[in-house]
C-alpha cells in the first residue's frame, strides 16, 4: 500500500507515517503540508532543525503546490539523515530567480561539511542553466544534466540524484525526470570523510562562504533514502509524486 499524504498532519517519529512503494523506506519524506517546517513523513524518522526562518506556503486544491522556502546559508532544513556510501535523493523542487552569471546557485539538498553529496540548480555556462549533483567519490567533481535551462527552472521539476560508492569506485546518476534529462558519472573510490556531517535541505556547506550558492528555492518535495533505488522503485516513487502532484493542477 502506498500512503497519499493531504491535509495538515505531522507524522514525525510516528511509526506509522507516509508509506513510500520502496523495499526500504526513506530516511526522510516530506510534501511540506504540514504546520511544521521540519516534519519528517518518512516511517519512524525524525524531524529536521529549522535554521533561520523557512518560510511554508499552503497548497490550493486545483492551483498550487504546497511548499517550503529556503535560502542557501540562512534559512533551511538540517536533517538528521547521514551521507552514506548509497542513497537516493527525490525531489520537486523550483527557482522563482534562476541564477546567473555563476552566481547564487540555488540548492535542493546538500551536505553542511565536505560538500560532498549535494544536488542543485546551476548557472553553469551557455546554454546557461543546469541540475548539477555530486557524489561522495574521493575526489568529488560535479556532474551536470543539460536541462534545465534557466528559464526552465520557474517551472516545478521532478529531479533526482542516486548513487553507490565501494573503496574502490562510484558512480552516480543525476536526472530532470519531467525534461526526461540524465547525466552518469564514474570514478574513484568512496571519500574518508564519510559520515562526518548531515544533509540539508535548501543549503550545504559553500552557500556559507560565498554567494554562490545562496539562491532562493522552493520544495514541494523531498525524499532521502540510504540506498540507491532500483529503477523500478523510482518509477513507483515518480508514479506516487505525480498523482499527488494533480491533486493541486501540476504535471510534474
Amino acid at each position: 500500500m502506498v500512503r497519499l499524504v493531504s491535509g495538515n498532519v505531522d507524522l514525525s517519529d510516528n511509526p506509522r507515517g507516509w508509506i513510500a512503494p520502496t523495499s526500504r523506506q526513506p530516511r526522510f519524506a516530506t510534501f511540506y503540508n504540514t504546520r511544521f517546517a521540519g516534519s519528517n513523513l518518512a516511517t519512524g524518522g525524525l524531524r529536521a532543525q529549522v535554521v533561520g526562518a523557512p518560510v511554508l506556503t499552503a497548497g490550493i486544491a486545483g492551483s498550487e503546490l504546497p511548499y517550503l522556502t529556503t535560502t542557501g546559508g540562512s534559512n533551511y532544513l538540517m536533517t538528521s539523515v547521514p551521507e552514506t556510501p548509497a542513497g537516493t535523493i527525490i525531489a520537486v523542487a523550483r527557482m522563482p530567480t534562476p541564477p546567473t552569471g555563476n552566481i547564487n546557485d540555488g540548492v535542493i539538498v546538500g551536505n553542511f561539511d565536505a560538500g560532498n553529496t549535494m544536488l542543485i540548480y546551476t548557472a553553469a555556462s551557455a546554454p546557461e542553466g543546469a541540475l548539477r549533483g555530486r557524489i561522495p567519490q574521493f575526489s568529488p567533481e560535479g556532474f551536470n544534466v543539460s536541462a534545465p535551462i534557466k528559464d526552465q527552472m520557474n517551472d516545478w521539476l521532478l529531479c533526482t540524484l542516486s548513487w553507490n560508492c565501494t573503496d574502490s569506485v562510484s558512480t552516480g546518476i543525476v536526472q530532470c525526470i519531467t525534461l526526461n534529462t540524465k547525466s552518469t558519472q564514474s570514478g574513484s573510490g568512496l571519500n574518508v570523510k564519510l559520515g562526518t556531517s548531515y544533509l540539508s535541505i535548501g543549503s550545504q556547506i559553500y552557500s556559507t562562504t560565498s554567494k554562490n550558492q545562496s539562491g532562493i528555492m522552493d520544495h514541494a518535495f523531498t525524499g532521502i533514502w540510504d540506498y540507491q533505488l532500483a529503477e523500478h522503485e523510482m518509477e513507483s516513487v515518480e508514479g506516487v509524486i505525480r498523482k499527488w502532484g494533480m491533486r493541486y493542477g501540476k504535471r510534474i
